[in-house]
């Protein structure tokens, strides 16, 4: 129908963040991107619970880690990004835990997770390592 297909051409066209633009903003899906600062602090564990050095943090779909973890297995990182109340973060809405050595799973979280609990659990689905 006419109004499905306005919706979607609205969705679909995102928002600038003008003064002009807000209310119609507020009726995407997303709702307006604003920049933000997505900060992520929490600690990588084994799924015995010790720490996890040396684990690779990046962002979904980059080729750089934004961050390794250090000997106690904790890591900080400040990212400039834009956030949506509808859709989470624009950059890093998910994050990649990656172990150069191989001896734990590579594993996905968003960022909600990672900031909600504060901590990564790498465990393989058996319950081992």
């Amino acid at each position: 129908t006419d109004e499905a297909g306005a919706a979607f051409i609205t969705i679909a066209a995102g928002c600038s963040g003008s003064d002009s633009n807000r209310d119609q903003c507020v009726r995407t899906l997303c709702g307006c991107w604003e920049p933000a600062t997505l900060v992520l602090d929490a600690k990588v564990v084994t799924g015995s619970g010790q720490s996890a050095p040396g684990i690779k943090v990046t962002c979904k779909g980059e080729t750089e880690p934004t961050a390794t973890t250090g000997d106690d297995g904790r890591f900080r990182v400040e990212i400039a990004t834009n956030e949506s109340p509808g859709c989470g973060f624009e950059r890093c809405n998910t994050v990649v835990f990656t172990d150069p050595a191989g001896t734990l799973p590579t594993i996905e979280q968003t960022s909600f997770e990672v900031k909600k609990t504060g901590e990564v659990r790498m465990a393989r689905p058996d319950g081992g390592i």
